[in-house]
């Protein structure tokens, strides 16, 4: 059954749907956390309770949850969390606990929600600062060596003699 021309709008939507207030959005409910959803980077720092830049530094070192062309699989930072919390060696009971008293913030972000104050959450923040101070001493013992290299190459250079 086609609808009339009076049930369509300008852009060739039909209206027949549109509220009594006369707009014409269809709201739809909030989209449910599923195994495959792809976070954004901001959204995914706020899954975490950290921020985006700290994830970034993450992902530049080498560590934290692994980043898919700009996305976050919501598998993936749960294996992270879950790994944070067998590193520092915390009980089964207590990575439950933590991880239900995060319930409400992580499912914010999933859906969007801008309106919950972002809160961090002190452990990951503890766990990921000893994650980028060991892969930072890494690169930075590598850039440090690298640097040695290019001045006993440049010291033995006859280029540097002739010039001082």
């Amino acid at each position: 059954m086609n609808p009339s021309s009076a049930d369509r709008s300008p852009t060739g939507r039909s209206t027949t749907g549109a509220s009594s207030t006369g707009d014409n959005l269809l709201r739809l409910p909030p989209r449910t956390p599923g195994p495959g959803q792809r976070l954004t980077r901001t959204a995914a720092a706020r899954y975490l309770g950290v921020s985006p830049l700290r994830l970034g530094a993450l992902n530049w070192l080498g560590a934290g949850p692994e980043e898919q062309g700009g996305f976050y699989r919501l598998e993936t930072l749960d294996r992270y969390i879950a790994e944070l919390y067998r590193k520092a060696d915390l009980s089964d009971t207590e990575m439950t606990r933590r991880t239900h008293a995060r319930a409400a913030q992580r499912l914010a972000a999933l859906t969007g929600d801008t309106a919950a104050p972002a809160t961090p959450d002190l452990f990951v923040l503890l766990a990921t600062r000893s994650e980028l101070v060991e892969n930072g001493m890494f690169f930075l013992f590598k850039l440090m060596a690298l640097f040695g290299l290019v001045l006993m190459a440049v010291s033995i250079s006859p280029l540097i003699h002739t010039h001082f």
